[in-house]
């Protein structure tokens, strides 16, 4: 459902004169009204069924009214799976209790496919009873007739019992009565072509209300009476003509023993027609808009009277029509393909939208991309230009132009151009609860796994319609209505949206901000302040660093000190030394010249005396 609402803008933004244009597109519902047989427009408010009801048994799939587990399963649908201790492990399905194995389901027709014996009676056996099927307080048949059309009415199911061998007289009997409902014979001579002499016993002109439960009971004609030949056991088997090919061979030649398909029609029994059905809401069966309600009859020869009828989708329409909005477009689409336009002209294209065949959620999505103008142009219903789109607001803001008008004034022509109107259209998946959308896996739009749910109600025309949309949920972006359409927030990569003062270390769905270690206090607010202990460890810390740095600055003033004064020692001691030496060498010289003073003066005296 497309619901536009609200705003009408002109191109320069200005709201639009007069009073504001809703319109309601019924467009992107899964289910419109409309189509043959009895219709459908009902929705029961009570129906939701709990959200752990298995859909499937090993490699069995099957919807309601089927299921297993309390409140999973309309009356008389209730199934059972069982488990086997095999290697592999496996599991089988069963019709109420555990009676009447399951192979298929076709949901479509209505049609249930299940296992019946192949009951053999040997060569030297006389007789041999055996019970082929038991179908007594469930809703099917082995032969069922509807009015699927106004002029015709069509067969569901027909099946036969098939009996092969020598000399068999085969009587068919109903358990419930212990009546013999019809009988068949075979005979084989000596001179017999065929190595499988057969009869068979139809069901198709049956009236499926007298007959629930069947037992075979075999017997062989007298051979010495009727000069019969009897070289084979006799085997018996109940079968579907369009379901048995070659497998009447395998079971004639022996490869096949245990059991054969046969197809049960199954209809709703709680009411006879679908008239007085529909009279009756809450246990209506056709739940889905888009489906049809059809009479059943026993079977052709019974048509003056009905025992109850079925529910199909309307033409067009697929899925389940016995759970609300089951029935879906055949143009449904899940998933998008690889080769889609993602853009046309300016315009992004997101899923469920497109313009390809198979590109979008269904027929109700499609857009059109006019690749002849320039840029290309991308058209909703052929009437509105598509600007752009969201996802988390689900809009489509799309515009049309009115026609250009020439007004007469005296004789000249004058143009007057129409102006562009932008309209901002609201749309919802369909008109249902995320509640009830949840129930069909097929058709639930919030595909992806990190995808969320939201109803949303928008007002039209005065009415409030509700629906639902999907978003990614906190942490992710992208397209919910796609696999793997959500990608993880890197927050880390955008401080200024995902502030962090502290530590910012990425994760799914999310971030964490953490304060440094010795630290504390909310790093999304402000910055980290360190933790007391943490100051005192460091004044500690910073105090016993400055004692050893003093320590080792006094250490090395004393060591220079002292290496300071015995330079400065050292460098007297030269200078002494190198004064000493010069006054030595002064006095010694002087020492020298007194002495040869001395010398000379002794001398002259001596020779004054002389």
């Amino acid at each position: 459902m497309l619901v536009t609402s609200g705003r009408r803008c002109s191109r320069e933004g200005r709201e639009g004169m007069g009073s504001t244009e809703v319109l309601l597109l019924l467009f992107l519902t899964l289910g419109p009204i409309g189509s043959t047989g009895e219709e459908n427009t009902s929705t029961d408010i009570t129906f939701p069924l709990p959200s752990n009801c298995p859909k499937s048994c090993g490699n069995i799939s099957f919807e309601y009214p089927f299921g297993i587990g309390s409140g999973c399963f309309r009356p008389g649908f209730n199934l059972t799976c069982m488990s086997h201790s095999t290697d592999p492990p496996t599991r089988s399905l069963f019709l109420g209790d555990g009676t009447v194995e399951v192979i298929d389901f076709d949901m479509d027709n209505g049609i249930v496919y299940v296992k019946t014996p192949i009951v053999t009676m040997g060569v030297d056996e006389d007789y041999f009873n055996h019970t082929l099927i038991d179908l007594r307080n469930f809703p099917f048949s082995f032969n069922l007739l509807a009015n699927l059309t106004s002029s015709s009415a069509d067969s569901l199911t027909s099946n036969k019992i098939y009996v092969a061998g020598c000399s068999a007289n085969a009587y068919l009997v109903d358990l419930a009565t212990n009546t013999t409902v019809d009988s068949c014979s075979t005979t084989c001579y000596p001179n017999s072509s065929s190595p499988h002499e057969y009869c068979t016993i139809s069901m198709y002109y049956w009236n499926a209300m007298n007959f629930t439960s069947l037992e075979i009971r075999l017997t062989r004609l007298n051979q010495n009476e009727h000069h019969l030949f009897n070289t084979s056991p006799i085997k018996a088997f109940m079968y579907h003509p369009n379901n048995f090919t070659e497998d009447i061979e395998k079971i004639l030649n022996g490869t096949e023993t245990l059991v054969t398909m046969t197809t049960l029609a199954y209809y709703m029994a709680d009411y006879p027609t679908c008239k007085e059905a529909k009279n009756h809401t809450m246990t209506y069966a056709c739940r889905s808009n888009n489906s049809d309600c059809f009479d059943i009859f026993p079977n052709f020869a019974h048509q003056n009277y009905t025992i109850g009828y079925i529910c199909q989708c309307s033409l067009s329409y697929q899925g389940s029509p016995y759970i609300p909005y089951g029935c879906y477009d055949k143009t449904f689409t899940p998933s998008l393909p690889n080769n889609c336009s993602t853009k046309c002209g300016d315009v992004d294209i997101f899923f469920p939208f497109g313009v390809e065949e198979g590109c979008y959620r269904d027929k109700s999505f499609f857009l059109t991309c006019i690749r002849a103008t320039k840029p290309p142009t991308l058209s909703f219903q052929d009437y509105y230009m598509v600007v752009n789109m969201s996802l988390e607001e689900g809009t489509l803001a799309v515009k049309k132009k009115t026609y250009d008008y020439f007004f007469s004034f005296a004789y000249n022509n004058q143009p007057f151009i129409g102006l562009e109107e932008i309209f901002i259209l609201n749309w919802i998946i369909t008109d249902q609860s995320c509640e009830y959308a949840q129930q069909n896996t097929t058709t639930f739009a919030c595909v992806d796994q990190h995808s969320s749910c939201s109803d949303k109600k928008i007002n039209s025309n005065g009415q409030k319609i509700s629906g639902y949309r999907c978003q990614c949920n906190n942490g992710y972006e992208g397209n919910p209505y796609l696999l793997n359409g959500c990608t993880d927030i890197d927050e880390c990569r955008n401080p200024q949206k995902y502030l962090c003062y502290g530590t910012c270390t990425n994760t799914m769905g999310g971030y964490s901000c953490t304060c440094p270690p010795g630290s504390s206090g909310d790093p999304t607010q402000k910055a980290c302040v360190p933790d007391k202990k943490h100051t005192l460890v460091l004044g500690v810390i910073i105090g016993v660093s400055n004692g050893v740095g003093l320590l080792l600055l006094s250490t090395s003033l004393i060591i220079l000190r002292r290496k300071w004064k015995k330079r400065k020692q050292k460098r007297i001691r030269e200078k002494h030394f190198r004064q000493n030496h010069v006054d030595q060498a002064t006095e010694g010289t002087s020492r020298n010249y007194s002495l040869e003073k001395e010398i000379l003066w002794t001398e002259a005296a001596g020779r004054g005396k002389g």
